[in-house]
């Protein structure tokens, strides 16, 4: 079942997900969190989130590969946002523009966070 008010975040630096994981909760957000790929792939399988905050440099797997191992459980069924420091053109290539909302640069500001997800 799609859960709207649940966001998945995937970070490995926990502070980071911290700081992300607050600023949902502030704006009405329940959060899950990730520390890698495979953990995220995990939460695909358990829950269906209603927005996916996805870091794109993660341990083991980077974000487009936990996207392709999960884009059965992503595409369609949530609000993926991709937050890296990477050049967002370069970013778009890889996620190759199938299913993801937007592409957020580091560091993440709530307003840029809060524009992107859905109403």
């Amino acid at each position: 079942m799609l859960e709207l008010s649940l966001a998945l975040v995937v970070e490995d630096n926990a502070r980071a997900a911290e700081v992300k994981g607050t600023m949902l909760q502030a704006n009405g957000w329940s959060v899950d969190t990730a520390r890698d790929g495979f953990e995220a792939i995990l939460y695909f399988r358990a829950r269906t989130h209603g927005a996916l905050l996805l870091d794109y440099q993660l341990p083991g797997m980077d974000g487009v590969d936990v996207f392709n191992r999960g884009r059965r459980n992503v595409v369609n069924r949530r609000e993926v946002l991709v937050v890296s420091s990477e050049c967002p053109d370069f970013l778009q290539s890889r996620f190759g523009g199938v299913g993801v909302r937007a592409i957020l640069p580091k560091p993440l500001s709530v307003r840029d966070l809060i524009g992107a997800l859905p109403s």
